[in-house]
């Protein structure tokens, strides 16, 4: 369990202490970017879910976040081979409910070609899932000895 809330509180803390840098480095809006290599940094408030989707209505998404942090808390005790990814996708999800209760919206940041504008709680979630289904379906390595007779 240690992995776990190790990797919960890199996900949580690297995800809060990036939104506070950007908010006080970076003005708010589409107008100020800052190309950086292949991508550019914004400073965008958004008050609703994943790619703009509700806009306006992400204060119905704290529910489902209790719910799927709890979920993963208990999948992280039950399948301790698990904690890793899990505790990322913890972490990342408390990263994003925090700035919702907080704030009232999100802060997202990191913007690449054709794609909606993210920030580190939506990294740390899509590498824990995707840790999470490499693991999930990699096949048990079987162990045997065997002799020669």
């Amino acid at each position: 369990m240690k992995s776990f809330y190790s990797a919960s509180l890199i996900a949580l803390g690297a995800d809060q202490i990036s939104k506070v840098l950007i908010r006080f480095l970076v003005p708010a809006g589409r107008d100020t970017g800052y190309p950086v290599s292949w991508l550019t940094i914004y400073h965008i408030n958004n008050n609703g879910a994943a790619f703009g989707l509700l806009h306006g209505m992400g204060w119905l998404l704290l529910p489902f976040t209790v719910l799927t942090v709890a979920a993963v808390i208990y999948a992280a005790f039950k399948y301790r081979q698990l904690a890793l990814p899990l505790g990322f996708i913890a972490g990342g999800a408390l990263g994003n409910a925090v700035d919702r209760v907080c704030r009232g919206v999100v802060t997202d940041f990191i913007c690449l070609p054709y794609w909606p504008v993210f920030n580190l709680a939506d990294v740390f979630i899509t590498a824990g899932a995707l840790l999470l289904a490499l693991r999930v379906m990699k096949p048990e390595i079987e162990v045997s000895a065997r002799t020669r007779s």
